[in-house]
């Protein structure tokens, strides 16, 4: 059954019965401010790739030491087997910190708003000043408060064809974007490993992304 590539969130350290049952997804996500230390452990436990994120409280994340030492435990982390770490948009000095961790794993450069989202003419404007700095990736998350905003970031991942962009709103009025940005053109979309793995509003679980491709037979419409 072809379903499209899915990154699975990992929050807490995992069972082994529960990564079993994980098979569909393409690769992990840990996210190092809520796994703590675990997250040596978890990375240890995973038969597939993974990605590293490690979030600050302003961008949604608990991560409470200083820029520094989360820059440092992204190192870590890409030492750690790590094939790619999300770099936040807002980060201080973010063409240094892209300069400085590029080599060591290929990059995602993030933005995510966390109150509503923006016109279509705003988004594309940041997505072009995104643009400017280098990284492999480039996500923007927003939230959405009605289904028509799921068409504004539908829509934004066509804006520019030849870079990957992984486009798509929280919240529960946001769900639908999740299903559909890989019919158009996101790279990949996320879920969590399980219910207590959920590290975003309205973030499905990989059994229930899974079910619904199934369902609606998604290698049809690719």
């Amino acid at each position: 059954m072809k379903i499209p590539p899915i990154c699975c969130v990992i929050t807490q350290l995992p069972q082994a019965e529960t990564l079993k049952k994980s098979a569909g997804a393409a690769f992990y996500e840990l996210r190092l401010d809520l796994l703590g230390e675990n997250w040596r452990e978890t990375a240890v436990l995973l038969n597939k790739p993974f990605m590293a994120t490690c979030r600050r409280s302003a961008e949604g994340g608990s991560f409470k030491g200083n820029e520094a030492e989360r820059i440092n435990r992204l190192e870590k982390a890409a030492s750690a087997g790590a094939f790619m770490l999300d770099i936040e948009y807002s980060t201080p000095n973010l063409e240094e910190v892209l300069g400085r961790l590029r080599p060591q794993a290929k990059c995602l450069l993030s933005h995510h708003n966390f109150t509503d989202t923006p016109s279509a003419a705003k988004l594309k404007t940041l997505l072009k000043d995104m643009l400017t700095h280098q990284a492999d990736i480039y996500k923007v998350i927003t939230t959405a408060t009605s289904i028509n905003d799921n068409i504004n970031l539908l829509n934004l991942t066509k804006e520019i064809p030849d870079k990957k962009i992984v486009a798509f709103a929280m919240g529960e009025p946001g769900i639908l974007s999740r299903i559909l940005c890989p019919l158009a053109g996101s790279p990949f979309t996320y879920a969590s490993l399980n219910d207590g793995n959920k590290s975003a509003s309205g973030q499905m679980t990989l059994a229930q992304m899974i079910e619904i491709y199934r369902s609606v037979n998604y290698a049809n419409h690719t």
